[in-house]
C-alpha cells in the first residue's frame, strides 16, 4: 500500500491532508486540470559540473540536498508549491495548487530568498554556492498533481514555464530575471527593477522584454483613495479613544476588492506613526498552521535576522521574551530543539504571546493589524480575542480585515464595519484620480464604472489596464485585465468540494437558477441550496428571486469560466442542456440566448445558430440594437464551426439576412455594410434555389437599402422582382404594394400612390401581418401611412394628409416595436416643415431625434436633424437655420443617405443665398438639380425648381425673366404632378416677383385670386397655402 509523504521532509501524510503536520509545507491534492493565471519559478545553481569535479560526488551531493531543503522551505514560506527538481535546478510554482491575489510577488521575493540563503551555503576548501532565477507571469493549464507522489505529477503547460526557464538562463549569478509581465504586478515598495531591453530568447519567434528584480529600499507608496468618509473618521475617533486607555476592536468586513486594506491602510498613514503599528498579516497557505501570523510580528519585535546563527537568534529572542516567555517564543520561531507534545506546545506558544503583547502595549499605544483575517488560523483568532478582553485597559486598537468567510473573530466588544460598493459619484472621482489628464474618452469611463459596479479595486485594474494598453485612453473596458485575473480567481478558488457548483453556475449564465444547477451536478436541491447558503455568506454569491442567485459581480463568473479548459467546458454545456430538458424545458424554449449559449458551448452549432438569430430578431423589435449587434457577431463567428457546404451556406445566408435587418436600424438602410449583408444573402439564396419568401424578405432589404441611396434602377428592378414573388404568395402581396407606393410617392405620381395606399390598406390584416416589421424592419401599413402623410401634404389635401397623419400614429401605438418609433415620429412630422404651420412641431422632432440616439440608431438621429434644420429655417430664418443645416448635410453625406436630399440641398442653397454666399448657394442648388435630372427626388422637382427662382433673385435681382423661368417650370411640375401645396408656395414667390412690375396691390390680389381657383376642400386650413398667402409679410 502506498503511504503519501511529504514532498519537502518525506514525512507520513494523513489522508486528504493540505499541509504537512511535520513542517507545515503545503501539499498538493490530486486536481482537475484547469487554465490558470500564475507564476512560475526556476532556479538553478551556478556552475554545478565544474563544482562536481571539484568536490567530488559526495560533496556534491551534500551541497545539493541543503540547496534543495533552501528550496523547499523558502517556496513553502512564501506559500509556493515545489513541481519538481531537475538537477540542480527547481521548478516551483505560485498560485497553485490554490490561487493568490498577487503571486508574482511571492515568487520573486522567494527567488530572492533563494539565492541570498544559497549564497550562505559553505563549500569545502572556501567559497560560497551562486544561483541564479528566472520568473514569468501568465496563463497556462496545470493539474494531475498527486499528494506524495514523484514532483513530476504536478506539470504545468505553456509557454509561461517554457520562458521562465529561458530568464533563469538570461540571468547571472545572483541574479533573478523577470518578464515583463511579472514586473507589473511588483510593488515598488517591495521590489527595484531595472531593465535588461528586449532579448532574443530560444523558442519564443518574438524578443521578449526582461528586467532584473532586487529589494527594495522604497517607502509604501500612496495608493489612489475616496469615499468612505464617515468610516475613517469613525477610525479616528476609536484611535483616539484608545490613545487615553479605552482598547478597541474593529473588523472591516466586504467581499475581496470593496477595498478593506485600503481603508485600513489610508487611516493608519493619515493618524498613526509607524512604529506604533503591530503588523498580522494572514495568508491562505498558512490557514492551518498555528500562529502563522505571529512568526514575523515576533521576529520584528525581537531584531532576529535569518542571517545569524540560531544560537545568535536564541539570544536576541530571549532578551525580548517576557519573564517565562522565553520557550513558547523559541518554539514559535523554531529555535528550540526540544518539541513538547502538540497541546502543551500550543499552550506555551499561546501563554507567550499573550505576555508580550501585554508588555508592548504598556510601553504605548498600540495599533494591531490583522489583515486577511479570514485566513486565520484558529489559535491565532483565540489569542486575539483573550488580547483584546485582557487589555482592555490598554492602549490598544485592533484593526481587522476580513471576508465573509474563514475563520470568525468572535468576541464581546468587537465592532462591525460592513463596507459597502463605492457610490457612483466616489467611482467618477477615483477615476478622476487614476486619470487626471482624462486621457480615457467619456463613453469609455461610463463603460468602466458600470462594469466595476461599484468595486474599487476592479475599477481601478480596469481604467490602469486600458490607460496602458492605449495611451490615447479609447480602449473598450471588454476583456479582464491580466493584473485583476488572479484577485478574482482566489476570490472562489477556496471553495472546496463547491468548485464544481461554481463552474457549473458560470456555465448557466449570469442568472442562475437553483433546481437547474441541482439537476447539472446531480444533488439534491435542498443539499445544493444549504451550499449556496454557505457561498452567499463568503461574498460570492447574492441572492435572486423565484429560486435563482448570481455572483457577487460578473466578472467573477468571466474569471471562472477563463479556468475552465474547452473539453471541460463542452461537457458542463451538454450537461447544463440535459438539466434544462429535465427541470425547465420551457427556458430553453422561451429563452433563445440560453439554448444557443448552450448547444454553441456543446458544439452542437447547426442547432445553436439559428437561436441566436432568433434572440437577435427578438432584440431588434425591442430596439435592443447593441445586445442585437453582439449576438450577431457571435453568429457570425461561429460560422468558422460549420463545415462548407449547402447546411453552411443555408445559415450564412439566415445570418447575414438578420444581419442586415439588425444594422439597419443602427446604421440606417444606406449603410455600405447593411448592401454587402443583403447582397451576400441573395447570393446564398439564388445559389441555393431558395425562391419565394426567403428571396422575397431579402430583395425587400436590398430594395430600401437602393430607395435610400436614390439608386432609382435598382429599385424599380427590385421593385418588379417582389412583385413577381407576391403572385404566387398572396401573403406577401401587401408588401409589395407597399413598396410600389413608396415608389410612386418618390416619382411624384401622386395619384397612383393615393391608389395603392388604399390597396395597402385593404390587403393588410393586423393579426396577420402586424409582425411582418420584425423581418422587414418596417411594417408595410405604416410605411405606406408615413409616404402617404407626405403625398397628401404636397398634394394639398389637407383632409387626407390629416387622416393619414393620425392613422400613422394610431398604427404605431397599435404595432408596439420601440426600434419603428423614431422613424415613424420623424417622418411623420417631417411634413409640417415644408410651410409656415400654425401647429408647432419642433417638440415631435426633437423628442424622436433624442429617442433614436437613445436607442442607438445614429441612421435616424441624422434624419431627425435635417428635418429640425427645415423647421429652423421657416420658424427662425435663414440666418439661424444655416449652421445647422450645414452639419445636417454633412452628417447625410457622410452616411450616404441621398433619399430626399435634392430637397436639403436646394434649401441649404437658399440658407447660403440668404447669408450672403453666392457661390455656396450655386454649388448647392447644381447639386440639388443634377440629381432631378437623374430621375431622383422627383417628388420635390417643383419645390427644388422654386427655390431655384428665389436664389436667382437674391444673386441679381434684375434677372426676373431668368426667376420667371424657373418658376414656370416648377409650376407646370406641379400640375402635372397634381402636387397643389408645391403650387401654392409658386405662386406665393410669383406673387413678390409680380410685384417689382405691378405693385404689390396687384399683386396680391391676383395671389387671392389664383389661390382660390387652385385650392381643394379645405386649403384654407393648409399650411402651404396659409404660407402662400403670407408671402409678401413671411416669404420662404
Amino acid at each position: 500500500m502506498n503511504v503519501a509523504v511529504c514532498p519537502s521532509c518525506s514525512a507520513s501524510l494523513l489522508p486528504g491532508a493540505r499541509f504537512c503536520s511535520s513542517c507545515g509545507a503545503r501539499v498538493a491534492l490530486s486536481s482537475v486540470a484547469r487554465s490558470r493565471f500564475m507564476t512560475v519559478l526556476f532556479c538553478d545553481l551556478g556552475g554545478s559540473t565544474r563544482l562536481t569535479d571539484t568536490l567530488g560526488n559526495e560533496a556534491m551531493y551534500e551541497v545539493i540536498t541543503r540547496y534543495h531543503a533552501i528550496c523547499n522551505a523558502v517556496t513553502a514560506e512564501y506559500g509556493g508549491f515545489v513541481a519538481k527538481y531537475m538537477g540542480d535546478g527547481m521548478l516551483a510554482y505560485f498560485g497553485y495548487p490554490q490561487a493568490m491575489k498577487n503571486s508574482a510577488a511571492p515568487a520573486v521575493g522567494a527567488a530572492l530568498e533563494i539565492i541570498g540563503r544559497a549564497g550562505d551555503i559553505a563549500l569545502p576548501g572556501g567559497g560560497a554556492v551562486s544561483a541564479s532565477a528566472g520568473v514569468a507571469t501568465g496563463w497556462m493549464v496545470v493539474g494531475d498533481a498527486h499528494a506524495g507522489m514523484a514532483a513530476a505529477e504536478a506539470l504545468a503547460v505553456g509557454g509561461t514555464v517554457n520562458l521562465a526557464a529561458r530568464l533563469q538562463q538570461t540571468a547571472e549569478a545572483g541574479q533573478v530575471a523577470v518578464s515583463g509581465e511579472t514586473g507589473r504586478r511588483l510593488e515598488a515598495s517591495q521590489f527595484a527593477l531595472s531593465p535588461l531591453g528586449a532579448r532574443n530568447l530560444r523558442g519564443f519567434g518574438k524578443q521578449v522584454e526582461v528586467w532584473l528584480a532586487s529589494r527594495s529600499e522604497g517607502s509604501d507608496l500612496q495608493r489612489s483613495f475616496v469615499g468612505r468618509r464617515q468610516k475613517r473618521a469613525q477610525l479616528r475617533s476609536l484611535w483616539r479613544a484608545a490613545r487615553e486607555g479605552h482598547a478597541a476592536a474593529v473588523e472591516i468586513s466586504a467581499p475581496g476588492g470593496y477595498g478593506k486594506t485600503a481603508l485600513a491602510q489610508v487611516f493608519l498613514n493619515e493618524s498613526v506613526d509607524e512604529g506604533d503599528v503591530l503588523m498580522l498579516r494572514c495568508e491562505a497557505h498558512r490557514g492551518e498552521q498555528s500562529f502563522a501570523p505571529f512568526r514575523t510580528l515576533v521576529r520584528s519585535l525581537a531584531g532576529l535576522d535569518m542571517a545569524e546563527t540560531p544560537a545568535a537568534q536564541r539570544v536576541l529572542l530571549d532578551e525580548r521574551a517576557p519573564d517565562g516567555g522565553e520557550t513558547g517564543l523559541a518554539l514559535l520561531c523554531d529555535l528550540e530543539e526540544a518539541q513538547p507534545a502538540p497541546v502543551v506546545r500550543t499552550e506555551l506558544i499561546f501563554r507567550a504571546l499573550l505576555a508580550l503583547l501585554d508588555t508592548v502595549l504598556r510601553e504605548g499605544p498600540k495599533v494591531l493589524f490583522v489583515e486577511d483575517a479570514h485566513w486565520i488560523d484558529r489559535d491565532s483568532a483565540r489569542l486575539i480575542a483573550a488580547l483584546c478582553v485582557q487589555c482592555s485597559d490598554l492602549p490598544l486598537l485592533a484593526l481587522i480585515t476580513r471576508r465573509p468567510e474563514g475563520t470568525e473573530l468572535d468576541f464581546e466588544g468587537l465592532i462591525p464595519m460592513p463596507l459597502d460598493r463605492i457610490r457612483l459619484e466616489s467611482a467618477a472621482e477615483l477615476l478622476n484620480e487614476l486619470d487626471p489628464d482624462g486621457a480615457i474618452d467619456p463613453q469609455a469611463r461610463d463603460e468602466i464604472v458600470e462594469r466595476a459596479q461599484g468595486v474599487p479595486l476592479f475599477l481601478e485594474h480596469i481604467a490602469k489596464a486600458i490607460l496602458e494598453r492605449d495611451s490615447s485612453g479609447t480602449g473598450r473596458p471588454d476583456t479582464i485585465p491580466p493584473t485583476l485575473i488572479e484577485a478574482l480567481v482566489e476570490r472562489f478558488d477556496h471553495v472546496g468540494d463547491a468548485r464544481e457548483l461554481v463552474e457549473a453556475a458560470a456555465v448557466l449564465g449570469a442568472e442562475v437558477r437553483v433546481d437547474v444547477l441541482a439537476a447539472m451536478i446531480g444533488r439534491d436541491q435542498s443539499e445544493v441550496s444549504e451550499r449556496i447558503t454557505r457561498l452567499v455568506r463568503r461574498g460570492l454569491f447574492v441572492p435572486g428571486g423565484e429560486g435563482a442567485v448570481s455572483f457577487d459581480h460578473a466578472l467573477i463568473r468571466d474569471a471562472v469560466m477563463q479556468t475552465l479548459l474547452r473539453n471541460r467546458l463542452t461537457k458542463l454545456h451538454e450537461t447544463a442542456l440535459a438539466a434544462y430538458q429535465a427541470v425547465a424545458p420551457e427556458r430553453l424554449e422561451n429563452s433563445p440566448v440560453t439554448a444557443a449559449t448552450h448547444l454553441l458551448g456543446a458544439g452542437q452549432v447547426v442547432a445553436g445558430i439559428p437561436r441566436l438569430l432568433q434572440a437577435a430578431q427578438r432584440s431588434v423589435t425591442l430596439g435592443e440594437l447593441a445586445e442585437a449587434q453582439r449576438l450577431l457577431e457571435w453568429a457570425d463567428r461561429s460560422l468558422a464551426d460549420v463545415p462548407e457546404g449547402p447546411e453552411r451556406d443555408g445559415l450564412e445566408m439566415m445570418v447575414k439576412f438578420t444581419l442586415g435587418l439588425a444594422m439597419v436600424q443602427q446604421r440606417g438602410f444606406s449603410d455600405a455594410s447593411v448592401g454587402e449583408a443583403y447582397n451576400r444573402a441573395l447570393e446564398l439564396c439564388l445559389e441555393r434555389g431558395e425562391r419565394g419568401e426567403a428571396e422575397f424578405q431579402i430583395a425587400w432589404g436590398i430594395w430600401a437599402h437602393y430607395q435610400v441611396c436614390n439608386d432609382v434602377k435598382r429599385v424599380e428592378e427590385l421593385t418588379r422582382r417582389m412583385v413577381e414573388i407576391a403572385r404566387d404568395d398572396p401573403s406577401l402581396e401587401v408588401l409589395a404594394a407597399s413598396a410600389q407606393s413608396l415608389i410612386m410617392c418618390t416619382q411624384g405620381r401622386l395619384e397612383e400612390q393615393h391608389a395603392l395606399a388604399k390597396k395597402v390598406r385593404t390587403l393588410y390584416i393586423p393579426h396577420l401581418h402586424r409582425d411582418q416589421a420584425a423581418f422587414y424592419s418596417q411594417d408595410s401599413l405604416e410605411l405606406s401611412l408615413l409616404f402617404q402623410v407626405h403625398g397628401r401634404f404636397i398634394a394639398g389635401d389637407y383632409q387626407g394628409w390629416q387622416d393619414a397623419l393620425r392613422e400613422a400614429l394610431d398604427h404605431e401605438a397599435f404595432l408596439e416595436k420601440p426600434f419603428l418609433e423614431p422613424y415613424i415620429r420623424i417622418y411623420s412630422h417631417a411634413p409640417f416643415t415644408y410651410a409656415l404651420s400654425e401647429e408647432p412641431s419642433r417638440p415631435q422632432l426633437e423628442a424622436a431625434t433624442a429617442l433614436a440616439g437613445e436607442l442607438g440608431q445614429p441612421f435616424w438621429v441624422i434624419a431627425g436633424n435635417l428635418w429640425l434644420a427645415q423647421d429652423k429655417l421657416r420658424n427662425s430664418g435663414p440666418q439661424a437655420a444655416l449652421a445647422d443645416f450645414e452639419a445636417a448635410i454633412a452628417g447625410m453625406d457622410g452616411i450616404g443617405l441621398r433619399l430626399g436630399r435634392a430637397y436639403h440641398l436646394a434649401s441649404l442653397a437658399y440658407c447660403r443665398a440668404r447669408n450672403g454666399k453666392p457661390a455656396g448657394a450655386e454649388e448647392a442648388i447644381s447639386d440639388s438639380l443634377s440629381m432631378l435630372d437623374q430621375g431622383a427626388d422627383l417628388i420635390y422637382s417643383a419645390e427644388v425648381h422654386r427655390l431655384s427662382a428665389e436664389i436667382s433673385l437674391l444673386a441679381d435681382p434684375g434677372n426676373l425673366d431668368g426667376a420667371t423661368e424657373c418658376l414656370d417650370r416648377a409650376d407646370a411640375i406641379a400640375r402635372e404632378q397634381g402636387a397643389l401645396g408645391w403650387s401654392a408656395l409658386i405662386a406665393g414667390t410669383r406673387a413678390r416677383m409680380m410685384a417689382t412690375r405691378t405693385g404689390r396691390e396687384t399683386a396680391e390680389t391676383w395671389l387671392q385670386e389664383h389661390l382660390a381657383a387652385i385650392s381643394p376642400r379645405g386649403a384654407s386650413r393648409h399650411p402651404a397655402f396659409l404660407t402662400a398667402a403670407r408671402a409678401f409679410t413671411d416669404p420662404i
